[in-house]
């Protein structure tokens, strides 16, 4: 009975593992990102399936696999430049090795690296290309953003809805 309950447990392993998730990498990674001027600026990382967050540049982040690409946006910079980077997402090769190493296995096992996004992986290192935008510009576009909210504000308040 002990023999069987480890057989088992030991094909469970073989079957229910995916090579990807478990030699490589797991579900996430750390991506470093650098801006391209080499400054710091605030940005918002956009990953497939979550909400976006920011953060400032240079830093490591630590992102959730998955097939989609992210997207890398600059929000705010002292001198009013823009940019936008987009990290690709490819093919994890351990997830490739995971299909070529256990045939017979590999229709249950590379399920579940699709499932968790193990088979995918993105660039280490990300940079955040960013370009100079004219201030004049820039501004124009903020006061038009404030001047939209200003709108919202004043139709919820006529309506008597909180914003």
């Amino acid at each position: 009975m002990k023999r069987c309950s480890i057989a088992l447990a030991a094909a469970c392993a073989l079957v229910l593992t995916g090579c990807a998730t478990v030699l490589g990498g797991g579900t996430s990674q750390k991506v470093r990102l650098r801006p391209s001027d080499g400054r710091q600026h605030s940005v918002s990382v956009e990953e497939p399936g979550h909400a976006p967050y920011d953060t400032d540049v240079p830093r490591e982040v630590i992102v959730r696999r998955s097939a989609k690409d992210i997207r890398i946006v600059v929000k705010d910079s002292p001198d009013g430049e823009i940019g936008q980077t987009t990290v690709r997402s490819k093919m994890n090769p351990w997830f490739l090795g995971n299909i070529a190493g256990n045939i017979p296995l590999s229709f249950l096992s590379s399920s579940v690296d699709l499932a968790t996004g193990a088979a995918w992986k993105y660039d280490e290192n990300a940079t955040v290309n960013v370009t100079k935008e004219s201030v004049e510009v820039s501004k124009k576009i903020r006061e038009e953003e404030k001047a939209q909210r200003r709108k919202e504000l004043e139709k919820a308040d006529s309506q008597g809805e909180d914003l």
